[in-house]
């Protein structure tokens, strides 16, 4: 979802200016993003135990690290809204990945998770991603001919606390 397993490999490439830096922890920074901690069991309540399901019938190893990303992702979540004055706004980009042919909704579990910590959503913007350079289709199958859309939009999902 947002591990650098399956999208950008930041820790790869910030290992060098993090090393300059003096970061003790520069190779190790993969293993510290969102979703490599494995749970023990799947996500099972709230916007996106549906979607959790639907690719538990899929695949049983990929399953636990969606359910890791969207675990970290509501950890992450909690520390951010507590530092959060009453009346602050939290704003959060993301993307709505797809797995497995499902399409999450994470900019929903964004604003669920930031309403079940005392905020208000206001409102989810949808852009259209019109520069990528990453191609509109590619085939996570690798089988000729199948392809899926990538990331076509980006959603800018405003709370208030």
């Amino acid at each position: 979802m947002g591990d650098s397993r399956t999208t950008v490999a930041y820790g790869q490439f910030s290992t060098l200016s993090n090393e300059w830096l003096g970061i003790d922890y520069a190779r190790k920074i993969d293993t510290m993003l969102m979703g490599w901690q494995k749970p023990k069991e799947n996500i099972k309540k709230g916007i996106i135990a549906e979607f959790i399901s639907q690719i538990a019938r899929v695949d049983k190893k990929r399953v636990l690290e969606v359910s890791a990303f969207y675990n970290d992702l509501e950890s992450s979540i909690k520390t951010v809204a507590k530092s959060v004055k009453e009346r602050g706004k939290a704003i959060y980009v993301v993307g709505n990945r797809t797995v497995k042919n499902i399409k999450f909704p994470t900019d929903q579990f964004i604003a669920e998770k930031f309403e079940e910590n005392g905020f208000k959503h206001l409102l989810t913007y949808e852009r259209a991603l019109s520069n990528k350079s990453m191609p509109r289709r590619n085939s996570p199958t690798n089988e000729k001919g199948k392809t899926v859309n990538t990331m076509l939009s980006e959603y800018i999902v405003v709370c208030e606390k």
